[in-house]
């Protein structure tokens, strides 16, 4: 899965346990039973939610796209600048040359691709969080984690997030 989402994912995890914690910590002092009949668990599993989300496998396929493209202009720089790919049958003078294309293609390459995401991605991870939440609310659910998170019990709502995603 897309490790800007992940991070998200997570940091939004650790946010809503430890709103959970407290609101479970408050309703212990008051009663342990009516602590665990108010708070609903649910879980989602992102992964398999941007994979049914056609908004987001063209997305992924654009910036994938977007590497493979970067990455073949970069070797036709090098090979029509030097006549060869083989980067090893250079000299030193031209291999440090040869890097130095490489850092700037990457760092051209990191520059569209946080504009892409930024662009297009954050869409994406906008639209998937706002039908959690709404999934989540319907459930009545206090805390929705990704799937990974959660060791036993819990709710899964990722086909009802599925089902619910603009088509």
């Amino acid at each position: 899965m897309n490790i800007y989402l992940r991070a998200l994912t997570i940091i939004a995890t650790i946010a809503a346990i430890a709103g959970a914690g407290a609101f479970i910590s408050t309703k212990r002092a008051t009663g342990a039973a009516e602590a665990q009949s108010s708070v609903v668990i649910a879980f989602v599993d992102s992964e398999e939610i941007l994979e049914a989300f056609p908004q987001a496998v063209r997305v992924n396929m654009e910036l994938s796209e977007l590497r493979k493209k970067s990455e073949e202009s970069l070797r036709e720089q090098i090979t029509a600048k030097f006549g060869t790919g083989d980067i090893a049958a250079l000299p030193a003078s031209s291999q440090i040359e040869v890097q130095q294309m490489v850092e700037k293609a990457d760092e051209d390459y990191q520059k569209e691709m946080e504009r892409l995401r930024q662009q297009k991605w954050t869409p994406v991870v906008d639209a998937v969080n706002s039908v959690i939440q709404q999934v989540g609310v319907e459930f009545k659910a206090q805390v929705v984690p990704e799937r990974e998170v959660v060791l036993h019990g819990g709710i899964d709502l990722t086909d009802e997030v599925i089902k619910k995603l603009p088509k």
